[in-house]
């Protein structure tokens, strides 16, 4: 999934990269299999962001847990870290 989520291979995921994912996730098919399955693994994050909603603030709020050491950046192991804390066995 992450490798999915990182599209440029940066090793890395930014606040935009996720950002446009969520908005763009619908553009192409594997664009919409990557929004897919992070929604699935990661029900909290919004199918939308905006500002004037609420979605804005679901979205930095899961963001900023992923992110725990706030360098902008979600890492693989950052990632797996969150995602072995947020999932039921």
């Amino acid at each position: 999934l992450f490798s999915m989520l990182d599209v440029k291979g940066k090793g890395y995921i930014t606040r935009v990269d996720l950002i446009k994912i969520i908005r763009h996730s619908g553009e192409n098919e594997e664009e919409q299999r990557a929004f897919e399955r992070l929604r699935r693994a990661v029900p909290e994050l919004p199918t939308h962001i905006s500002q004037e909603d609420g979605t804005r603030d679901m979205f930095e709020s899961v963001f900023h847990e992923m992110d725990y050491n706030s360098d902008k950046m979600i890492t693989f192991s950052k990632f797996a870290r969150y995602m072995l804390e947020h999932t039921n066995p």
